[in-house]
């Protein structure tokens, strides 16, 4: 007995929206990898500004690697932000690579923005607040299926 996916034999040939034979594996998401590309840690923000016209940014990549993964983009370059100085909470002023824990832990911030602070230790669970970064949250692409599906047509992303 073939192995099952979902309900569908493992190597059935089934159709995309277009009718292009996919494989049953891609149909549930399972991944066939993502493409390749170039991974660099510049040792400053003025490198890594110099790197980004072509690269993608990556600190947390809790949305970006999901992305890769569904094949939805397909970087040639991710440039590493971990290690860079942009980690503070200064007044206002909040670093790109600054967790939602931190966010929503930070004094001043809590008591001079409170709406703020609350949503960030509100939003996700507490796994992904520690990893998710407040640059990546301004970056992230929308969450809805019919946007990270291939098999919809969503204006979105062009279709």
């Amino acid at each position: 007995m073939p192995e099952q996916i979902g309900r569908v034999p493992a190597g059935a040939v089934l159709e995309d929206r277009n009718g292009k034979a996919v494989n049953s594996k891609q149909n549930f998401g399972e991944s066939n990898g993502v493409n390749r590309f170039e991974y660099v840690s510049p040792k400053s923000v003025e490198d890594a500004l110099k790197h980004l016209p072509a690269g993608r940014p990556k600190a947390g990549g809790t949305d970006l690697v999901c992305l890769m993964k569904d094949h939805i983009i397909a970087p040639s370059k991710l440039v590493n932000l971990q290690g860079l100085d942009l980690r503070a909470i200064q007044g206002g002023s909040i670093g790109a690579l600054v967790t939602l824990s931190e966010l929503a832990a930070n004094d001043g911030i809590r008591s001079n923005y409170a709406a703020l602070a609350q949503a960030a230790g509100e939003t996700a669970t507490p796994q992904v607040r520690n990893m998710a970064t407040v640059g990546g949250n301004l970056c992230q692409r929308p969450r809805c299926w019919y946007y990270r599906s291939d098999q919809f047509t969503c204006l979105k992303k062009g279709g």
